[in-house]
């Protein structure tokens, strides 16, 4: 197997709310590609692994690859740029094996690029479809809660009669009560002058 240096500078990105991590998960995936021996390593050691010929050729994903990947469905998607650096000690054989490599981690990172996206847009379009879900149930919930308000102005109202009525009629019974006590006090003073 011949050595790759595979660098990620890529840095999170944010699409819709979501999480994209383009550059981690094309890693992820070399990792598990076991027709190169990736060696996943900073820049540095990139760089001084070329020099000596310890890698073949290095691999670096760029920092703005995830920011990049969430602009397919713009209208100006930006592209990000693999660098590829060959190692001064290739040979024509290993040139050719380069060139194969590079292939494939271009089709590789196309794959995951694809990937990403459309986890992060079907994420970004559940996210969507449970917020209309949510509003639906609140305004479902505003328009019981508006029925029940109007129900019980309804009732509040029938009681206002009802106390209204109920105070009418005790206002007519301490009339007939004061005239009763009126006439208990007339019929008294009678009697006392007797």
């Amino acid at each position: 197997h011949i050595k790759v240096a595979v660098v990620d500078q890529d840095q999170p990105a944010k699409f819709q709310g979501v999480a994209v991590h383009a550059g981690r998960d094309v890693t992820q995936k070399l990792r598990e590609n076991h027709d190169v021996d990736w060696q996943f390593v900073s820049a540095k050691t990139a760089r001084s692994g070329l020099a000596k010929g310890t890698y073949l050729m290095a691999v670096t994903l760029p920092q703005d690859f995830s920011a990049n990947v969430t602009t397919a469905l713009s209208p100006a998607p930006k592209h990000s740029t693999l660098k590829v650096a060959l190692s001064p000690h290739n040979n024509f054989a290993s040139h050719l094996i380069n060139t194969t490599v590079v292939t494939k981690l271009q089709s590789q990172v196309v794959q995951n690029v694809q990937q990403a996206y459309d986890g992060a847009a079907l994420t970004a379009l559940n996210s969507l479809g449970d917020g209309v879900s949510q509003a639906h149930a609140a305004t479902a919930q505003l328009a019981d809660g508006s029925g029940q308000v109007q129900d019980g102005l309804v009732q509040l109202t029938a009681n206002n009669q009802k106390l209204t009525s109920g105070a009418t009629q005790v206002q007519g019974a301490i009339g007939k009560l004061v005239a009763g006590n009126a006439q208990l006090l007339a019929d008294g003073a009678l009697n006392l002058r007797c």
